[in-house]
């Protein structure tokens, strides 16, 4: 089992995050149009790669903050196969859910599916915290990026279901990590 924390991995993300930041606050950015900047702005609410260089990360009512892959960073090294664990906290906002309707947060793994329920909320009061998870690392080689989704179930199941049949799928912006699968 081959599984390494990646901290200069996050650490070149967070240079590169910088260094655009910078450069946003530069006069070159004043000589780009509107059109441009709103094209740019798109990309960026749309960045798969936001959650891997921001502390946390909101989708919808849920927001996400400290992220630990496999007792390490938010980026992992893994063989085909490998169960990893996981950790982060929680805080979902009840405001923007059904009262009384039962939802789930579940994580996964794009293109591979839910494979873990984290928590439930009822939709009556705000609701956080701090859980553990598991992942199995993809069978085949590739680069694989965390996601997480808040969804209605009558049971995790349910939940999960949402997911893995195509009725709700997260988007690129509730990406929180990424496996490399060797």
């Amino acid at each position: 089992m081959k599984l390494f924390n990646q901290k200069k991995s996050t650490f070149f993300l967070k240079l590169f995050a910088a260094a655009f930041l910078a450069l946003s606050a530069s006069p070159l950015l004043a000589s780009i149009t509107d059109n441009a900047k709103s094209d740019l702005n798109s990309y960026f609410e749309k960045a798969p790669w936001l959650g891997l260089i921001t502390d946390e990360i909101t989708y919808g009512p849920v927001k996400i903050s400290h992220v630990h892959l496999h007792d390490g960073d938010k980026v992992v090294f893994a063989a085909p196969g490998d169960e990893l664990h996981g950790s982060l906290k929680y805080r979902i906002k009840s405001d923007d859910l059904a009262t009384f309707h039962l939802n789930h947060l579940v994580i996964g793994i794009k293109g591979e599916g839910p494979q873990d329920c984290l928590t439930h909320n009822v939709g009556v009061w705000d609701s956080h915290g701090k859980t553990r998870f598991k992942l199995k690392a993809p069978e085949k080689a590739g680069i694989y990026e965390v996601r997480f989704l808040l969804t209605e179930g009558l049971t995790c199941s349910n939940a999960r279901d949402t997911w893995e049949f195509g009725e709700k799928v997260p988007g690129s912006n509730a990406t929180i990590g990424v496996i490399i699968v060797e």
